[in-house]
């Protein structure tokens, strides 16, 4: 367990310098030259004048940045999706095994298909929501990032086509 945890705050670590890249725009604004003439910038919004020259180095960065996000966020994922299952998975065993005592008391061992069928749904159901969760907070870190660090990102014609 040790290991696991120390592997998730290795890969929180990574999603947030990852982000943090994403973000930025590969850190486009910061190592951009100023020109003394204005030039045509195409980007997403149609055509703009701007005094800065944006290295390719930026756009390099974005796409490791994009990269990055979306494998630290699938490892991290499944690794925390995993623990806080077996973690609900204990606590619901703790707290039923006086109630399966009494029925392995009774002699009733054998466990019907729908029953079956039914903690199969229940099981994955709570595996897929719980993964959801997750997924929603990962989504919102480099929301968030970019609007409280980089807020004049996009402002000088920058924005970047992801691939």
């Amino acid at each position: 367990m040790k290991k696991k945890k120390i592997l998730i705050l290795i890969d929180i670590i990574l999603y947030i310098i990852f982000s943090i890249l994403y973000s930025s725009k590969g850190f486009a604004l910061m190592l951009a030259e100023k020109t003394a003439r204005a030039h045509v910038v195409y980007n997403k919004y149609g055509k703009s004048y701007s005094y800065l020259n944006f290295k390719p180095i930026s756009i390099i960065l974005y796409r490791v940045g994009a990269l990055g996000l979306i494998l630290t966020g699938i490892i991290f994922i499944v690794l925390v999706t995993r623990i806080t299952y077996a973690e609900i998975k204990k606590l619901k065993t703790d707290s039923n095994n006086d109630i399966c005592k009494h029925e392995s008391k009774k002699g009733v061992n054998a466990i019907s298909k729908i029953v079956f069928k039914t903690n199969i749904i229940k099981k994955y159901g709570m595996i897929i929501l719980i993964a959801i969760i997750y997924a929603f907070i990962l989504y919102s870190v480099p929301l968030i990032i970019e609007d409280s660090l980089f807020t004049e990102v996009g402002t000088e014609g920058v924005s970047f086509e992801l691939f």
